[in-house]
């Protein structure tokens, strides 16, 4: 029998999974109708039930397939997909190339809560028609899959740094409140990294802006180092057992935002020496030009908080 096994990495199939099974199965169908091995225990236990003739089937000649209509739509979702990843890959991001893919995306798979994320990020990158109203929709476009009660990590993340920005743009209390409720349900829920070091900043960022009793600060800065030290350990794990793509091969994306986390969460334990070993190493390797540049932002950003330290 022709069997094709799949795997994902979360809640939900994402859609560039979805679109790497469409494309086995496919082959496999192919080889069946090539081969024209018959594929079932009951014509394989009793052959004289023969099968069916061209004669015997629905279709008429210039009549086209029901199938057809399926490929093309498959054919289009893979396109999509192509033109959204060429878009962000770029030397300088293409956001609101992105964007437009991506909507063309939702149309076809309005349920997929990949597409839905991906496109509440593209919105927020592309900054138009200003920052602040990117960040709105963006809001208004996740809001779809409830963030507020979501088990997410991707969700709760992408929720989390709409709710930062927002606090940088307007110094907000309920968005830096809801930045660092999101962020740490990430973390605490599912042991993630990526929540796990903006949910750290952001605790350095309330300290930093606090108002109300210096304990509080204090409580909030440590506490910040110790989930540094838990996504270091996190990080180290990932590194160490290989992070590989569908295809078996090293996803060098993956591979530099792992270290770059993990670069965060050293300068942020004060563990400069080995952070600046890793970012020579990790910028050496970066797949995308633009990816050095964002890590020396956030790298910047966080050494003054940790100045400010109560």
């Amino acid at each position: 029998m022709l069997i094709r096994t799949y795997k994902h990495g979360g809640e939900y199939i994402d859609a560039e999974d979805a679109a790497t099974a469409r494309e086995e199965l496919a082959k496999a169908i192919k080889k069946l109708v090539d081969d024209n091995e018959v594929d079932s225990p009951v014509h394989t236990f009793l052959p004289s039930l023969g099968s069916k003739s061209s004669e015997d089937t629905d279709t008429q000649p210039g009549v086209v397939s029901p199938a057809a209509p399926a490929a093309a739509e498959d054919q289009t979702v893979t396109i999509l997909m192509k033109m959204f990843r060429d878009a962000r890959a770029a030397a300088k991001p293409n956001w609101a190339g992105a964007k437009f893919a991506l909507e063309q995306l939702k149309l076809k798979m309005p349920a997929d809560p990949f597409i839905t994320q991906q496109l509440a990020l593209a919105t927020y990158k592309g900054k138009q028609p200003d920052y602040k109203t990117a960040l709105v929709e963006a809001k208004t476009i996740l809001s779809e899959l409830n963030p507020e009660t979501s088990n997410d990590p991707e969700t709760l993340g992408i929720w989390g740094s709409i709710h930062k920005q927002l606090w940088e743009l307007d110094k907000q209390k309920k968005d830096l409140e809801e930045s660092i409720r999101s962020y740490g349900k990430g973390f605490h829920l599912k042991d993630d990294h990526y929540n796990g070091i903006n949910y750290a900043f952001m605790l350095n960022v309330r300290a930093a802006e606090s108002t109300t009793p210096q304990r509080e600060a204090i409580a909030d800065f440590v506490w910040a180092e110790r989930v540094r030290r838990r996504v270091i350990e996190l990080c180290e794990e990932r590194l160490k057992a290989g992070v590989k793509d569908d295809k078996g091969d090293v996803d060098r994306e993956q591979v530099f935002w792992l270290r770059a986390t993990l670069i965060e969460a050293l300068v942020g334990t004060g563990q400069s020496e080995r952070a600046e070993t890793e970012k020579n190493e990790a910028i050496k390797e970066a797949p995308e030009t633009w990816m050095s540049g964002t890590l020396d932002d956030q790298l910047g950003k966080l050494k003054e908080l940790l100045a400010k330290a109560p």
